[in-house]
């Protein structure tokens, strides 16, 4: 299995290593970035989380994108999303700005590969097992987060108890919301808007997630490599403190580590907030 994850990571380098040749801007950073970054090695090839083998497949769709290859974009985005649900987060985007000469070509030959991805899952698959596994993501998993942890704690000042039944679904849909607008708020299709969308869109899902795994931050470091952003970089780097949970028997959620990990994002996010506005200015 490692083998396979170190197949993918090095193909998708292979095809990183030619965006510079496509105009596609900071494709030297992102190969310090993201493919030598401890975070994506050790999480992805170590411990074989599928995170890394998305990325792959989406560098792979934007690679297609950028040589107007919808059908070939189609058929890697489908890969991803099969490999994880997460990409779905782009779906807004792509419909609403890709052009309408395109769309049609780009989601009809989606929705052929994604009928025939699911298909076997889907004929076998217990539906209301499979809402329920949901369910226990948004409703009962907690670990690493940051607004919801706050929204938990005003959630027991008011009722005495914890209100992730009801913060967690509002969480997720306002995340969804989000991304919407922001899916509006771009105005063209290009290689550079994807990205700064991309990493709102995936930001915004760990910002207002219940839980936030270490792993769950490669997506980002990605897209924090192709628009030269330092603070998912560090992020990567100090996500890995939360591990001291795992070191406590009964295991205990330190709170403290939480609160020193986002606090330092926080002062990172404001030194470094004009790169962030640049970037969603000019990608508007």
């Amino acid at each position: 299995m490692k083998i396979i994850y170190l197949i993918f990571h090095l193909f998708a380098l292979k095809t990183v290593l030619s965006w510079n040749r496509k105009g596609i801007p900071q494709a030297t950073f992102l190969l310090l970035a993201y493919f030598l970054n401890p975070l994506v090695i050790i999480e992805g090839i170590g411990n074989l989380h599928i995170e890394i083998v998305m990325v792959a497949l989406l560098i792979l769709m934007y690679d297609a994108f950028s040589e107007n290859k919808y059908r070939s974009a189609a058929f890697w985005y489908c890969l991803a999303i099969a490999t994880k649900l997460l990409p779905l987060l782009l779906l807004p985007y792509l419909y609403l700005k890709m052009p309408k000469e395109q769309k049609s070509r780009f989601f009809i030959s989606g929705g052929m590969c994604l009928f025939l991805m699911f298909l076997p899952i889907t004929l076998g698959l217990d539906l209301i097992n499979l809402s329920k596994s949901v369910n226990l993501y948004f409703q009962k998993f907690e670990f690493n987060a940051s607004v919801y942890y706050v929204l938990r704690w005003l959630g027991k000042l008011i009722s005495g108890y914890n209100l992730i039944l009801y913060i967690g679904p509002l969480l997720a849909l306002s995340t969804f919301l989000l991304i919407v607008k922001n899916a509006f708020n771009k105005s063209s299709f290009g290689i550079q808007p994807q990205f700064a969308h991309g990493i709102f869109a995936f930001g915004m899902f760990l910002l207002l997630s219940t839980t936030v795994h270490p792993w769950y931050v490669i997506t980002l470091v990605f897209f924090a490599g192709l628009l030269d952003l330092k603070t998912p970089l560090i992020w990567s780097f100090l996500i890995t403190l939360t591990y001291i949970n795992y070191s406590l028997q009964p295991y205990e959620e330190q709170l403290w580590v939480v609160a020193i990990e986002y606090g330092i994002i926080v002062i990172c996010l404001f030194v470094e907030r004009k790169k962030w506005l640049n970037i969603e200015g000019k990608n508007t």
